[in-house]
């Protein structure tokens, strides 16, 4: 695989108001360290971690990408936008744009 040197950003930005729902059954730190770390690997020069999430903007939305993106897991974690960014998560749109 090609080293890539930063990941494709999409041009529509994430809305102030959304909710992230990461996989999980639990927030497992070595397995988050470890989806970081093959980011950081994959764009080595792009000198960040990240970890994939896929954005809501409500429960509805939640529900459909738990029952077709998410059906492995027996539990999702949802956090906030403003949440994450309080705490000094950076938040990228990065790849595909389901919404």
């Amino acid at each position: 695989m090609a080293i890539e040197r930063i990941p494709r950003i999409r041009l529509r930005g994430v809305h102030d108001d959304s909710l992230f729902v990461v996989r999980g059954d639990e927030l497992d730190a070595s397995v988050l360290a470890e989806d970081a770390s093959r980011f950081h690997e994959r764009f080595i020069e792009w000198g960040r971690f990240g970890i994939s999430a896929f954005q809501a903007t409500n429960e509805s939305e939640i529900d459909v990408i738990c029952q077709t993106r998410l059906v492995r897991f027996a539990s999702v974690v949802v956090f906030r936008r403003a949440h994450l960014e309080m705490v000094g998560v950076e938040i990228v749109p990065t790849f595909l744009d389901r919404t």
